[in-house]
């Protein structure tokens, strides 16, 4: 009887090693016992047959570790949801319920993958952008950072129809300063070659205004190439922007927004703290422009890393 059951354990599950041992306790505890003994552990052996323990043949049973988790993150199907809705408002004839939803895919845009999931977003957004309404520059922002480079020549194609609007009847025309700049960052951030020769113009243009429009365009579109460009504004002195509220007067010059733009994306080793809304004095200028020229300057081959 105790080789039928070492003979069904063995080819179940496997061998159990010490069934001799639990055969001498016969003669101590009685026959009975020892019966009973063998059901146990088959019934317990039987129950781990469908988990392998570690070291058996089989499959291991998949574990999700945190990272895992991480890059695979849970499906949000009400987000989506919510997403496919502020979509389908832009088709609206209301400009009110137009305006609604491209404010809350705004709202979404530090965390534009959410939106890149869903199909034909870019077809909706330029569809938007094409009405020239009061916040259709939003959409081009938008299609910038989800860097779908189909949306270039529809872009592009926006951005020279607003030549011909040059009468002040057309209700577009005092759209048409937000429209190129929003059309013009969406353009650099895309990689048009054109858009970054425009905007280095700019920043190379005399005119303050030009200028600063130059500068945010470089800081929204993060091309790091255009960066050596801002370096050689850190010695403009102008003021540029008034930031301070209704009434008030507080000028960020030329110098701190372009300095505020050379650290948004790959901040400097700097002494001092970079905050938006600081005008800094001459030496930490003079301390950022420094960093700023030898990080742009290439490294010697005899100093480069292999």
């Amino acid at each position: 009887m105790f080789e039928e059951g070492r003979y069904f354990m063995t080819k179940s599950i496997k061998p159990i090693h010490n069934w001799r041992a639990m055969v001498k306790m016969q003669s101590k505890v009685g026959f009975s016992f020892v019966v009973i003994s063998f059901s146990v552990v088959i019934s317990s052996s039987c129950s781990k047959e469908k988990i392998p323990e570690e070291g058996h043949q089989g499959i291991s049973p998949k574990i999700i570790t945190p990272d895992k988790q991480k890059k695979n993150p849970a499906p949000k199907p009400m987000v989506n949801l919510e997403i496919q809705k502020n979509i389908i408002l832009l088709r609206s004839k209301d400009m009110n319920e137009r305006r609604r939803g491209i404010d809350e895919l705004e709202s979404r845009m530090k965390d534009p993958i959410e939106i890149q999931s869903i199909d034909g977003v870019t077809a909706e957004l330029l569809a938007y952008l094409s009405k020239w309404d009061e916040n259709s520059y939003k959409a081009a922002l938008l299609i910038g950072l989800l860097n779908d480079q189909n949306a270039i020549v529809p872009i592009r194609a926006i951005l020279e129809d607003r030549k011909n609007i040059i009468s002040k009847m057309d209700d577009r025309y005092v759209l048409v300063p937000r429209m190129k700049n929003a059309c013009l960052k969406a353009l650099v951030r895309l990689g048009e070659e054109d858009a970054k020769k425009e905007v280095s113009s700019l920043v190379r243009s005399k005119q303050i205004a030009d200028i600063s429009n130059g500068i945010d365009c470089i800081s929204y579109a993060a091309k790091k190439d255009m960066f050596p460009i801002l370096t050689t504004l850190l010695k403009d002195k102008r003021d540029a922007s008034n930031i301070a509220p209704s009434g008030g007067s507080y000028y960020l010059r030329i110098c701190d927004l372009a300095l505020n733009a050379i650290n948004a994306h790959e901040p400097l080793a700097l002494s001092f703290l970079v905050q938006r809304g600081l005008r800094y004095s001459d030496s930490q200028l003079d301390e950022a422009e420094r960093l700023a020229t030898n990080r742009a300057r290439p490294v010697p081959s005899a100093l480069r890393k292999e």
